[in-house]
């Protein structure tokens, strides 16, 4: 059986602005016990942040917050909990930063 369905585009061109060289190291990957070091080295910028979202979907995290080091690396700590201060079960997460208003990199992180 064959089914034929036509699917609507979109008639507008969409301008994708490109963000260069963006690094995302995080460690440990796995986590456990001690805090999660996340490394953000990107072009000059106004504002970043990273979410972090359960395999679900749901953002349970948002940090802003960010220390620069001397390789001009932004460096963000996750203390495994979410934005109401529980522990993050075991699980999958997603870790997606954001450079002045563009998605620009996403990674898979674990905690056991």
């Amino acid at each position: 059986m064959h089914i034929r369905a036509e699917l609507p585009t979109s008639t507008q061109e969409e301008e994708i602005t490109p963000v260069d060289k963006v690094l995302m190291d995080s460690y440990p990957n796995p986590a456990q016990l001690t805090p999660m070091s996340i490394d953000l080295k990107m072009p000059d910028h106004k504002t970043h942040k990273l979410e972090i979202y359960n395999i679900r979907g749901q953002k349970i995290r948002s940090l802003k917050q960010s220390r620069i080091q001397e390789d001009d690396t932004y460096q963000l700590i996750w203390d495994l909990k979410d934005d109401a201060g529980r522990a993050a079960p075991r699980g999958v997460y997603i870790l997606r930063a954001t450079i002045d208003g563009k998605t620009c990199i996403t990674k898979k992180v674990t905690l056991n």
